[in-house]
């Protein structure tokens, strides 16, 4: 499936650079995943400790979007509708 795909499709893209403090250090560095990666991959990515998003790339590895907590929140509400 490319649950991936359909997320980063239906969500907000953002300027590439956000920041995220950890332990009083500024850091920029976001995990990433395929545009035709598993969900799964996406959630592990999730889960990293003070991790705001996961970066949706092309197979080239251009950013495309990405995805938050929030957006895998709603694609479940909407699947569950369709």
């Amino acid at each position: 499936e490319q649950v991936a795909a359909e997320i980063a499709q239906h969500s907000q893209k953002y300027n590439v650079l956000d920041f995220t403090f950890t332990d009083n250090a500024l850091t920029t560095a976001i995990p990433s995943s395929d545009l035709n990666a598993p969900l799964e991959e996406v959630l592990e990515g999730l889960q990293q400790r003070d991790v705001p998003a996961v970066a949706i790339t092309d197979p080239r590895g251009a950013f495309l979007g990405y995805v938050t907590r929030e957006n895998v929140g709603e694609w479940l509400i909407l699947s569950k509708r369709g």
